[in-house]
C-alpha cells in the first residue's frame, strides 16, 4: 500500500481493530464530535488514548483521519499520528506498520507545518513557539524513525503534508485555530500569575535546565492580530512549508550516517 493510499484509507487493520462500517453512528463518535466543537482538547485526548474496545479504537482513526482531511484543528492531525504510532507498537514489523508509521509520520510534520501558518494570527508569539518546542516531545522516537526512512519515504510525507495542508487551506483560514495555537505562551502565564492561578513544578525536559513551574492560566482568552498582518506571515509561511520540512529532516539524516 503506497502511503498516499495508507493516508486516505482506513487507518486500521485486523491485526488491531476491527473494520466497522465509516456511516455507523455511536455514542462514541457523539462523545468526539463534542469534545471537539467544546475544544475540550485534554479530555478528547483522553478519550481516544483510552478506547474501552477495539470498535472505538477503529472508529477513533476513522474519525481522527477524516476530521483531518476536512481541515480541522491541528490538534486532530497531532492525535491522528500519536494514536497509530501507539497503535502499532506491538505490531510486527512489515508492510503493514511502515506504512501506517509512514502515515502517522506524515500527520505530524502536517502539524508541525502548520503551527507556522495557522499561529501566524496568534496575538502572542511565544504560543506557536511552545508549540514548536512542545512537537519532539509528542512522539519522542518520531525523529530517530525519520532518519531511518529512505530519501524517497521522506519525500512522500512531505508531499502528503504539505499536499493535505494545501487542500484544508481555505477552511481553516476561515475557522482559525486560536483555542490551540494561541495558548500556552507567556500571556497565558503572565495572565494566570494575575488571577492568584496556582503554579506547579513540573519535571525538566530535554533540554531544560533549573525548575520549570507551571502556572494555571485558566479563563484565559487568546487574542487574534488584524488579518492584514496576519494573512501576509501565514502566506508566506504556506510558500515555504515544504523546505521547512525537508530543513527538518535534514537536520536528522546526518544521524544515519
Amino acid at each position: 500500500m503506497s502511503l498516499v493510499l495508507a493516508v486516505l484509507s482506513l487507518a486500521s487493520d485486523p491485526q488491531i481493530v476491527d473494520k466497522i462500517p465509516k456511516t455507523e453512528a455511536t455514542s462514541h463518535l457523539a462523545t468526539l464530535e463534542s469534545l471537539l466543537d467544546e475544544k475540550k482538547y485534554l479530555n478528547l485526548r483522553e478519550t481516544i488514548l483510552n478506547p474501552k474496545s477495539k470498535d472505538e479504537l477503529s472508529e477513533s482513526l476513522i474519525w481522527l483521519r477524516d476530521h483531518w482531511l476536512e481541515g480541522n484543528s491541528a490538534f486532530v492531525p497531532m492525535m491522528y499520528g500519536l494514536t497509530l504510532w501507539l497503535s502499532t507498537e506491538k505490531v510486527p514489523d512489515g508492510i503493514y506498520k511502515r506504512s501506517t508509521r509512514a502515515t502517522a509520520v506524515a500527520s505530524m510534520l502536517y502539524f508541525y507545518g502548520v503551527i507556522g501558518i495557522d499561529g501566524a494570527r496568534c496575538a502572542d508569539p511565544t504560543a506557536p513557539i511552545n508549540r514548536l518546542n512542545q512537537f519532539p516531545q509528542i512522539i519522542p522516537d518520531l525523529m530517530s524513525y525519520i532518519a531511518t526512512m529512505s530519501p524517497e519515504e521522506q519525500k512522500d510525507v512531505v508531499e502528503v503534508a504539505v499536499g493535505v495542508e494545501a487542500k484544508t487551506a481555505k477552511k481553516r483560514d476561515e475557522i482559525g485555530d486560536l483555542d490551540l495555537m494561541c495558548v500556552g505562551g507567556l500571556r497565558q502565564i503572565s495572565y494566570g500569575l494575575s488571577k492568584g492561578g496556582a503554579t506547579t513544578e513540573l519535571p525538566a525536559k530535554p533540554g531544560q535546565f533549573g525548575r520549570q513551574i507551571g502556572v494555571d492560566g485558566s479563563g484565559y482568552k487568546p487574542e487574534s492580530l488584524p488579518a492584514k498582518i496576519w494573512q501576509p506571515v501565514a502566506k508566506k509561511a504556506r510558500e515555504e512549508m515544504s523546505a521547512r520540512l525537508e530543513r527538518l529532516i535534514a537536520s536528522i539524516n546526518p544521524a544515519k550516517k
